[in-house]
């Protein structure tokens, strides 16, 4: 697991300039070598060591999975031959049993000094060349598990050197593919689908747990598997794999002859059965925060996350070789980013669930926040220049309007995995949608491809008025979530999903609603300010649940104000109070925050206060992490907020303001 993604950055870097000799020579480069693949090893939670002398001197020394290794590193410009490896072998033999010794040659190997190695002894060496150097360093196969796959094939194969597309790679055939499928309900995997749009299954069976898709055609699609990426051609109705390698995640690039895809932490180019890592990737891997491409360009999107020490999303620019990537961070979201599109006209629609803003990768600024098309959508893709599609925790399929905010909702996913669908734009106007399912009890996962149409636009002005709204007109979760771990919040019995609902406005009693743009800027920035001041009255214990809904107020809310129902019904169990705060929350929320019969329901703010609200909340607990007042990493912050205090309970008063 990666633990430092800052200096895994800087150590990218740095070996650009090591390869390229900039500003050192050969010799001080030799000396840097030892003391980088140490560094690297630590990003990624391995103990290592550079430069060690004992009996005989030894380039970097390190453990993992209970085993201990020495390695000894050349960066030459001629292939290393037998002597080396020999003194290698000598190192070894003068420790414990059990110690392996690793290679690892910049400019790979003699002939003879593989043939010799393989044969008339018991291996006790690996071999890595600068593939593996590079697959290590950029994350496309993390060191941990880069060293189990080559102590695997000398274990088991008796082979002291592999390749790095062999170690990954597969020689199965490519699946069987039923292009002419039928699904098993009437009403098919898209419900309630708007009445000028098409849903086609053309593609089915396609074992997988997750997959990704790329048009390449009116009727080729390139769709990442578990196994790798099949080119699938549905006028011929043929599928053969265009990469077979395990582990492949996210979207397809294709460049020329050339297909870069994501794996661990990194970018890889596959072109002519041979691989070359190309970039640094993701801190933080999701196969839906994936690759995307603008022109000839790849880019990717990192979502970042406490685990690797970095929690600011970043976008990369895939380069021409590793280390040349260049990286800018998003600074407008604050929250976890849930995903990213580029549109046509270059500029980048990302959302953390709460708010979205366009942001522009020619002049790296932020030049409009508009509210999130729908709450924390899994998977997202551009339609032209100005709208997006995306299916949310709602299973919704909505189109959007980033300029306009105007948006229709498709249809429902039923019966597939919403969670795990992705969506490519065809060529034609279509979209491609792969969603995972299974055939029945105890069968293996599928997965099916879609193909949705429509006719005439996707937004209409004159279509049905009861499935086409605003943005700023709709909140900006309409069915919250109970938070995995909400800390102390009372839990909520799960339920399914219901289907979003299609008429205006939150469904609550009475909507006071903004009918003026004006209006709304007045009831954002009022929002804002009463977010700030209620979340620096807050206790601490109750803000660790503010952040675990990604500082969503109907998330939040929701399990707090079941509460509140079951205390006026008297039906709480025994010894259950009203938190102090709840009714100041509801002061300012309303019907979000209270019951329905209560006098405090007896309204709900507007879509624009309660987005506000929000960014209130959200702006004032950053204000209190930069200046170092409470831990930012979460699990820090909830060790920390279980420690004992004087006074019983920790409170933003002091901390967040």
């Amino acid at each position: 697991m990666l633990e430092d993604s800052t200096g895994w950055r800087r150590l990218v870097r740095e070996y650009a300039s090591l390869r390229d000799l900039r500003a050192v020579t050969a010799q001080q480069r030799g000396q840097r070598f030892n003391g980088l693949i140490a560094e690297l090893l630590g990003c990624f939670g391995m103990s290592a060591k550079a430069d060690q002398r004992s009996i005989g001197e030894i380039d970097v020394t390190f453990s993992h999975g209970g085993r201990r290794f020495i390695l000894e590193a050349k960066w030459e410009s001629r292939p290393v031959g037998t002597d080396y490896i020999a003194k290698l072998q000598r190192r070894v033999e003068q420790r414990m049993l059990g110690v392996t010794g690793v290679f690892l040659s910049m400019s790979g190997y003699s002939e003879n000094a593989l043939a010799e190695l393989d044969r008339g002894r018991r291996l006790d060496l690996l071999l890595l060349d600068r593939g593996h150097w590079e697959a290590m360093l950029s994350g496309f196969v993390p060191p941990a598990e880069l060293f189990d796959l080559v102590t695997d094939a000398a274990s088991f194969e008796g082979k002291a050197y592999k390749p790095v597309r062999e170690l990954i790679g597969h020689r199965r055939d490519a699946p069987r593919v039923d292009f002419e499928a039928t699904w098993g309900s009437a009403a098919g995997p898209v419900a309630h689908v708007l009445d000028r749009a098409t849903v086609e299954l053309v593609a089915d069976g396609i074992p997988s747990r997750r997959s990704a898709v790329r048009v390449l055609g009116e009727h080729r699609l390139m769709v990442t598997v578990d196994d790798g990426v099949l080119d699938v051609d549905l006028a011929r109705q043929r599928a053969d794999w265009r990469v077979q390698a395990y582990g492949c995640y996210g979207s397809p690039v294709i460049t020329g002859d050339s297909v870069v895809v994501q794996r661990g932490y990194g970018v890889g180019r596959f072109r002519n059965r041979e691989l070359e890592a190309l970039s640094s990737g993701s801190s933080s891997p999701s196969d839906h925060r994936s690759s995307v491409r603008v022109a000839t360009t790849a880019w990717l999107l990192d979502w970042g996350g406490a685990a690797s020490g970095h929690n600011v999303p970043e976008l990369v620019q895939v380069g021409q070789q590793l280390g040349d990537e260049h990286v800018s961070e998003i600074p407008a979201l604050p929250g976890v980013v849930s995903n990213a599109c580029w549109l046509d006209s270059g500029d980048v629609v990302v959302t953390d669930g709460v708010d979205t803003c366009l942001y522009s990768t020619e002049n790296a600024t932020v030049h409009k926040t508009i509210a999130v098309p729908q709450s924390h959508p899994g998977t997202l893709v551009a339609l032209g220049d100005r709208q997006v599609m995306s299916v949310g925790t709602d299973s919704g399929l909505w189109v959007a309007d980033v300029v306009t905010g105007q948006r229709v909702r498709i249809g429902v996913l039923e019966g597939v995995d919403a969670a795990g669908a992705r969506l490519a734009a065809g060529v034609d106007g279509s979209v491609y949608l792969s969603v995972g399912h299974r055939a029945g009890r105890g069968s293996d996962d599928r997965i099916a491809i879609l193909r949705i149409t429509v006719f005439g636009r996707w937004l209409e002005k004159d279509g049905p008025a009861a499935a086409t709204r605003g943005i700023a007109d709709t909140p900006a979760a309409e069915h919250p979530v109970v938070p995995d771990d909400p800390g102390p919040a009372p839990s909520v019995p799960s339920a399914p999903p219901a289907p979003p609902p299609v008429t205006d406005g939150p469904p609550t009693p009475t909507v006071a609603s903004a009918d003026t743009a004006e209006r709304r800027v007045v009831d954002h920035r009022q929002g804002q300010s009463d977010g700030a001041v209620f979340a620096a009255s807050l206790p601490l214990f109750v803000m660790e649940s503010v952040i675990a809904a990604q500082f969503d107020p109907l998330r939040w809310l929701e399990p707090w104000r079941e509460q509140w129902r079951l205390l006026a019904a008297g039906h709480a169990p025994p010894g259950s109070t009203l938190a102090a705060w709840q009714p100041q929350a509801a002061q300012y929320l309303g019907a979000y925050a209270a019951p329905d019969g209560l006098v405090d329901s007896h309204f709900a703010p507007s879509p624009a206060y309660t987005a506000g609200f929000a960014y209130g909340m959200r702006t004032t607990w950053n204000n209190a992490v930069q200046r170092q007042a409470v831990p930012r990493d979460p699990v820090l912050l909830h060790n920390w907020l279980r420690q004992p205090v004087r006074g019983g309970v920790r409170s933003c008063a002091a901390r967040c303001r």
